[in-house]
């Protein structure tokens, strides 16, 4: 199979409070292409891919629903969730919802789709409580990432939680 065409658009920098609204336009726009023909789409931030099916559910799920619904389907929408460094499992992309990353202790007993389910959760109780809430409510810390450059499509400008605790 070959392309017929390719189209990337870029989104601009965006502050935690606006980052929502961004992605949900971006969401929306996929969900729009995918309407008038187009066959694929991938959220380069995360790496992401989603099959059209998916994407137009997510968009179903976000569009015209309360805030945390809308930002848990842009979320699940543009991110990834567990990767690894070796050391821990972590999301990639959250900057895109106005959130910092969440990291976990590799050493956790826990299989992936049980550690994306708690990164997810953590991520609601962030979205819904705030940020340093959740951080004292877990005991983590929020610091800076420097594994990417600023200027790097998966900086998060907002950080990272180290590490998640109470999962073994």
């Amino acid at each position: 199979m070959s392309h017929g065409c390719v189209v990337y658009v870029v989104g601009p920098l965006m502050e935690a409070a606006e980052a929502l609204a961004v992605s949900l336009t971006a969401l929306m726009l996929v969900e729009r292409v995918l309407e008038a023909g187009a066959t694929a789409a991938k959220g380069e931030s995360a790496g992401i891919a989603h099959g059209a099916a998916r994407w137009r559910q997510l968009a179903r799920e976000a569009e015209g629903n309360e805030p945390g619904v809308a930002a848990r389907a842009c979320r699940l929408a543009f991110t990834k969730r567990p990767i690894t460094d070796g050391d821990f499992f972590s999301s990639v992309g959250f900057h895109l919802v106005g959130l910092p990353e969440v990291f976990v202790p590799s050493s956790s007993s826990v299989d992936e789709l049980a550690l994306s389910a708690m990164i997810d959760s953590f991520a609601d109780e962030m979205a819904a409580d705030g940020v340093g809430a959740v951080v004292a409510r877990y005991g983590a810390e929020l610091k800076a990432i420097d594994e990417y450059e600023e200027d790097d499509f998966k900086y998060n400008p907002f950080g990272g939680i180290y590490p998640v605790a109470g999962v073994h």
